[in-house]
């Protein structure tokens, strides 16, 4: 976690701009997805081309820099979201972390923004010490272990992530090393490893919709559901979903 401690000109500018880019509340799901269509998309295709190997290689590696990429904005969005909703949880955060809340008075930028920047959402235990607070509990043990009906791949069952993933958190952390290494040494090279990363693509996209699932119902914000004609059930994009064609989204 960073301890801001100076305000920065600059910092005033990366959050408005981070401000800008952010869909509104209703639309952070969908924002979520479309990012992550259009990076999915890219290096399915790129498989399907059987590019030469050393062009796959990098691919793969820049694959795994945006499944983090992707990850981060949608954490880092959420938190901004929730805290400011949730005016009693952003009190305890900001008494917790000794922020005075005459830091900011004179900026542009809120609270909730200034604080996403103390945490690093591409750190397991950054993003634990940002919900768990509001969370009342371990947010990514408890939303990775919770069992519930909802919709995936175009059926309602009773869903689970650890039992697909147990070692969903030895994932998350293998996949974090590796870009970090892509990401700050040129020299670093890994052997791709298909069921390593189709386990990875799987769990960056299932993580982060099961979180708003969670988070939607807690603070009534908008969801995706999927009927069966009786009851109307949360709805989770799988892979497949995200690059299938052939769907479309009716009121």
């Amino acid at each position: 976690m960073k301890n801001i401690k100076n305000i920065s000109e600059k910092l005033k500018k990366e959050l408005l701009s981070l401000r800008n880019s952010r869909n509104s509340i209703d639309g952070f799901t969908f924002n979520f997805l479309q990012n992550f269509y259009e990076h999915c998309i890219l290096i399915h295709s790129i498989i399907k081309l059987k590019v030469e190997k050393v062009v796959f290689n990098v691919a793969y590696r820049q694959y795994l820099v945006f499944l983090v990429s992707c990850w981060e904005t949608f954490f880092r969005d959420l938190f901004v979201y929730i805290y400011s909703e949730d005016q009693s949880s952003l009190k305890k955060l900001v008494d917790k972390l000794g922020v005075s809340q005459q830091t900011h008075e004179d900026l542009e930028i809120t609270m909730p923004e200034l604080l996403s920047k103390r945490f690093n959402f591409q750190n397991i235990y950054d993003l634990e010490e940002a919900y768990n607070f509001m969370w009342d509990g371990n947010f990514l043990k408890d939303i990775c272990e919770m069992e519930k009906n909802i919709g995936i791949d175009g059926k309602i069952t009773n869903f689970s992530l650890k039992s697909l993933f147990y070692d969903w958190h030895e994932l998350l952390c293998q996949a974090f090393a590796i870009r970090h290494n892509v990401v700050h040494d040129a020299n670093y090279r890994i052997d791709p490893d298909i069921a390593f990363i189709q386990k990875v693509e799987a769990i960056f996209l299932l993580i982060p919709q099961i979180a708003s699932i969670n988070v939607s119902i807690r603070y009534g914000f908008k969801i995706t559901m999927l009927s069966n004609g009786e009851y109307n059930f949360p709805y989770i994009f799988s892979v497949n979903d995200i690059l299938s064609d052939d769907w479309e989204i009716v009121p």
